[in-house]
Parts: structure tokens; sequence; C-alpha cells
């Protein structure tokens, strides 16, 4: 291993989620999409209510992506993974509209924030602790964020290189996932998110 996490993998069979995010706004009735589907094989879904949509259909990091609006857009997962009982790598391609105050990517309901950004740009995690990067994103760029744990270590990552790592437990969740807030409602995303991927190994290169 040498720190760098591939940012466009062929994902493994262990993988649990991945959501290309390439639906379009509004649905075959015309209503607002609220559902978006899982091509991981393992029939998880993110769903909204129609007033707490994320906007579909606009340009992601590949094809189509999502706009959160950083007021009260929200997605949610049933639960289907602990990150205390082994090892994972969440992941996502992002890109914030500014650098106002902590904003969330991913978190846990009922557990912590597994990605998110600080008002300053910074990468972080706040599984097991807490790390960060050094390197800070940039408005209006896509950026690739990730998280892995391989059990005894967990690491951090920006643009496919190691940004922090730390040895560490990771607690245990059962919550649902939350994308765009955190796991106590707040801390809400502004921008684009794409290609979000769960796996259930920690994926280095």
């Amino acid at each position: 291993e040498n720190g760098h996490l591939a940012a466009n993998l062929p994902w493994p069979q262990s993988t649990q989620l991945y959501l290309p995010f390439n639906e379009l706004s509004t649905d075959a009735n015309g209503d607002t999409t609220t559902s978006f589907a899982d091509f991981s094989g393992s029939n998880q879904s993110a769903t909204c209510t129609t007033a707490t949509c994320p906007t579909a259909g606009n340009l992601g990091f590949t094809g189509s992506g999502l706009t959160f609006d950083g007021v009260d857009d929200e997605l949610s997962v049933t639960s289907f993974i602990d990150p205390g009982s082994g090892s994972f790598t969440a992941a996502a391609w992002i890109n914030v509209d500014s650098l106002v105050g902590t904003q969330t990517i991913l978190s846990q309901q009922s557990g912590t924030t597994w990605l998110g950004v600080n008002g300053s740009g910074n990468l972080f995690t706040n599984l097991g602790g807490s790390l960060a990067s050094s390197a800070a994103v940039t408005t209006g760029v896509w950026h690739h964020a990730a998280v892995t744990y391989d059990g005894s270590t967990l690491s951090l990552y920006l643009d496919g290189q190691l940004a922090d790592s730390a040895a560490t437990t990771v607690s245990a969740s059962s919550g649902d996932l939350r994308l765009g807030l955190s796991e106590t409602g707040g801390n809400r995303l502004a921008g684009g998110v794409d290609e979000i991927v769960v796996i259930a190994d920690a994926v280095s290169t």
C-alpha cells in the first residue's frame, strides 16, 4: 500500500451500496424524484420526502449528480452497516458551494459523522475520534472524499491521497445512513454529491 486510494476503482463484490445518482429531477409521473437506486446488487436505495429532496439531474462528476441546498435537503439509507463490526470504506465525490461552517457529507443516525468538510475546507471524519486533512477543498471543484477502516487503523483520503490516519477503535452503530446532514440533523451540505459508495472492506491501492 502506498497511501493512495483509487477514486475510480471497479468496485469489488464486497460493495454494499453504490449510488450513481443518474436519476432525472422528476419521475415518470412528473413528480419530484424521491428514490435513488443502489447499483451494488444489495438492493439498498436512498430516499427523501418531496419537500426535503436534493435536486437530481444536475451535472455530477460522472453524468448526473445531486445538488443539496444547505437548508433542508437530505437523503436516508436504511441501516445496513455497523462501522464497529469490521473493515469498511465509504467514499463520495463532492463539490461544495461555499466554505461557511461545518458541512456533513455522510453520517449515521445514532452514530457520528463519517465524512464532512469544516469551515476551512478541510475534510474530516469523527469515526473513532477525529481525523482531518491538512489540504482544503476548493469551492466549485469536484473532490473525492473517502474514509477506510481495516479493523485497527482509520484512514482519511482526499483526492486519492492519504490525508490522515490513526490507530483507533470505531464505535458500533446500527442507525440509518444520512446524506447531507449530521447525525443530529444539523451541519447541512450545500453543493454537489455524486457516486456514493460503501464497501465492506478497507479499499486502497
